[in-house]
């Protein structure tokens, strides 16, 4: 996204963004806010400075996991349109706790949409590649969940409930999101290159294919959304499928970091909960619906700081 277009919105009144404090909800959140107000909600009430500066900008705390609490939180503000990118994304976390990852992930989200289904509000669900048990790749749009663990269960659940509670929602799959982070919860991404240049090892599945997709792109992806009302599944990936260790290989050279602390290693020896080897997600059918090409990973890579640096290089009007 050129960071000094203006998103075109037809409705007065506040975008919500929930999760706001997470790596992509902040930079959504920082480009809505440009052409319009955005109410941003965080678990903890994080205060990202970044966001504070925009006059547009404004937050507060919301715990998700109250359902009757984040609806009466959402009537209240009446927004024109609801991204829900809050949510519990922790596999590990999730298979410890499946019931409180569903009621969160799927009947949370299932009662905001239905309330934006009955309020002409647009409604975004932020769903995954990990509702996929990577034996039938790639994945496009029409493909139906087949998780492995829970975190993909409550997401499949989520994206199934969504639907149900409102047919013109848009349900974004994102892929393994990179880029460099403004404020808020690290990127994945940075926690490689500065892992990797303390000089700690760093593990990365050698079998476990993705479809690395850049900030830039998602938040577009989501502009785009928002301009063209666009509804149903779409795929918010990468057009290359690469492997974990070859990612940050690359990852790492792109900023001249050391790749010697990168060891491959395999996710059948991982334990912790049930992973998929293969979670490609074809987007053709997202490109047409939204009109845009997503980034190489190389062309990414190349721009991976200087974005970041025209996002905060931004001045808000007075």
């Amino acid at each position: 996204m050129n960071p000094l277009r203006q998103i075109s919105r037809s409705d007065s009144r506040p975008i919500l963004v929930t999760g706001a404090a997470g790596f992509i909800g902040t930079y959504l959140a920082f480009e809505l806010a440009k052409s319009g107000k955005v109410h941003g909600t965080t678990l903890e009430n994080a205060v990202v400075p970044e966001l504070a500066r925009l006059s547009n900008f404004s937050t507060s705390k919301l715990d998700v996991s109250d359902l009757d609490g984040t609806i009466k939180f959402v009537r209240e503000l009446n927004p024109a349109a609801v991204f829900h990118a809050a949510g519990v994304a922790n596999p590990a976390w999730c298979a410890e706790h499946p019931e409180i990852a569903r009621r969160i992930n799927a009947e949370g989200a299932a009662d905001v949409a239905k309330w934006c289904a009955e309020n002409g509000s647009k409604f975004v669900f932020f769903s995954t590649d990990q509702i996929f048990d990577g034996l039938d790749s790639p994945y496009d749009e029409s493909s139906s969940p087949t998780p492995l663990h829970a975190y993909g269960r409550s997401k499949g659940d989520g994206e199934d409930l969504v639907r149900r509670a409102n047919p013109d929602a848009a349900i974004a799959r994102i892929t393994l999101c990179y880029g460099a982070t403004i404020g808020g919860r690290q990127s994945s991404s940075d926690w490689v290159l500065r892992t990797a240049s303390s000089g700690k090892e760093i593990s990365l599945f050698e079998d476990e294919f993705r479809t690395p997709v850049f900030i830039d792109d998602v938040v577009e992806a989501m502009a785009r959304i928002l301009e063209t009302d666009a509804r149903g599944i779409l795929h918010i990936a990468g057009p290359e499928a690469v492997n974990r260790f070859e990612f940050g290989r690359r990852l790492c050279d792109s900023q001249g970091i050391s790749t010697e602390k990168l060891k491959p290693a395999s996710f059948r020896n991982f334990t912790q909960y049930p992973r998929a080897g293969d979670l490609r997600l074809a987007h053709d059918a997202t490109r047409k619906i939204l009109g845009m090409e997503f980034a190489s990973l190389d062309e990414g890579l190349s721009r991976y700081n200087s974005h970041r640096d025209k996002v905060l290089a931004f001045e808000p009007t007075a």
